[in-house]
């Protein structure tokens, strides 16, 4: 098969038409995009005071919420949920069944010192005299005592209390705020 003038025209040509086309399409119709200070100045045109620098006064004392590291920055607390990664199953005082639940606690704190508090919570030692109290709290409920969403919401507060009461035991700040029955089981 031999190579001809007219083959290699028949297959460059199309290339080079559509991309001589191409650049000047390109180079007549498209418009370039702005730089960035074109940019700035059309919007200090549509939003007057853009550009300026804004000073805001930091209150002179720092708030409960808020905490300024060494880096300068300001932290927030914010709310963290802690849930217990095993159920905590007892009997009813009345031998009318079993109780499972499943609970998690909310803290609010700075990030750094939730992650302080759950990783001291995680210590078996920690762990297990918790679990223990809640299972002894446990223990002592019969089923009236409950069943029900109000019954419920009061064993949430006397678990949280109970928690609560556990850490101090332990001479550690009781840090949690809620407790939520995630899980409510009674066979």
């Amino acid at each position: 098969m031999e190579i001809t003038k007219k083959s290699i025209l028949l297959y460059f040509l199309p290339a080079i038409f559509v991309s001589v086309v191409f650049v000047l399409g390109h180079t007549f119709l498209v418009k370039s995009q702005p730089t960035r200070d074109q940019l700035h100045e059309m919007i200090a045109i549509k939003i007057p005071g853009y550009g300026e620098e804004v000073l805001e006064e930091l209150p002179e004392e720092p708030s409960e919420d808020t905490m300024v590291d060494e880096a300068g920055a300001i932290l927030f607390k914010s709310w963290n949920y802690y849930p217990f990664t095993a159920a905590f199953a007892s009997n009813l005082a009345d031998d009318k069944g079993i109780l499972t639940i499943e609970i998690a606690i909310s803290l609010y704190d700075f990030e750094a010192a939730t992650e302080v508090m759950i990783a001291t919570f995680e210590k078996p030692a920690i762990m297990a005299t918790i679990r223990s109290a809640i299972l002894f709290a446990l223990s002592s409920k019969n089923r009236e005592s409950v069943e029900g969403r109000v019954a419920q919401a009061a064993l949430e507060e006397e678990l949280l209390n109970v928690f609560n009461e556990t850490l101090k035991s332990l001479s550690l700040a009781p840090d949690a705020k809620d407790l939520h029955i995630i899980r409510f089981i009674i066979v």
